[in-house]
C-alpha cells in the first residue's frame, strides 16, 4: 500500500512538472502507474490532497538540495553566490524536471488550494531566509527586503526565460538578471 502511495505521488509530481497542476487527474495518474481509479481513495482523501503532498515533496527535495549545496560552499556568501548563479542559468531554465518549484508553480499558485498556497508561501519564506542569512552576516541593512527583491528577480527571470521562444532573447533575460542581483546583494557573481 505504501508503495502504491509513493508511485501516485511520484506520478503526480512528474505530471505537475511536465504539464502543470491542472493536468493532474485521478484517472490519468492511476492509469499511468497501472492501478485503478477506484483504489485511489485508500491513499488520499482527494485529488487536492495528493497534489498538495506532491508539491510538498517537490519543495522538500529543492530545500534539501539548496542546503546540501550551501554546506559544500566555502562560506555562506559563496553558497549564496553559487545558488544565485545556478538559479539564473540556462541549465536551471531547461531543467523543469528538477528545477525550483517556486518558479515552476508561480503562474499556478493563485489557483492552488489554500493548503498548497500556504506550502508555496512557506517555501518562498524559506528561500528568502536562505538568501537573507549571508546578507545579514555581511552587515547589509534590510537584508530581508533585499532577499525578497532578489527572489522576485530570480523567479521572474526564470519564468520569463522559460516563456521566451527565442533562444537568444531567453539567454539575454537570464544574463540581465545577474547584474541586477549583484547590485541588490553587493556580492560578485562570475
Amino acid at each position: 500500500m505504501e508503495n502504491t502511495r509513493e508511485q501516485l505521488l511520484v506520478e503526480a509530481e512528474r505530471t505537475i512538472r511536465n504539464a502543470g497542476v491542472q493536468a493532474v487527474t485521478l484517472g490519468g495518474v492511476t492509469r499511468r502507474i497501472g492501478k485503478t481509479h477506484g483504489g485511489f481513495y485508500g491513499h488520499f482523501l482527494s485529488r487536492d490532497a495528493m497534489v498538495e503532498m506532491a508539491i510538498e515533496r517537490m519543495f522538500k527535495e529543492s530545500r534539501g538540495k539548496r542546503e546540501r549545496d550551501a554546506v559544500e560552499a566555502a562560506s555562506p556568501a559563496e553558497g549564496l553566490v553559487a545558488f544565485v548563479v545556478h538559479y539564473v542559468s540556462p541549465e536551471h531554465r531547461d531543467d523543469r524536471a528538477a528545477g525550483c518549484p517556486l518558479a515552476l508553480l508561480a503562474g499556478e499558485a493563485p489557483r492552488l488550494s489554500a493548503t498548497a498556497r500556504e506550502l508555496y508561501a512557506r517555501e518562498a519564506r524559506s528561500v528568502r531566509e536562505f538568501i537573507s542569512r549571508p546578507l545579514r552576516a555581511r552587515g547589509m541593512p534590510v537584508p530581508d527586503s533585499v532577499a525578497s527583491a532578489m527572489l522576485a528577480e530570480m523567479v521572474g527571470a526564470i519564468c520569463l526565460a522559460r516563456a521566451e521562444p527565442n533562444a537568444a532573447e531567453s539567454a539575454a533575460i537570464l544574463a540581465a538578471a545577474r547584474p541586477a542581483l549583484r547590485d541588490l546583494s553587493g556580492l560578485r557573481f562570475p
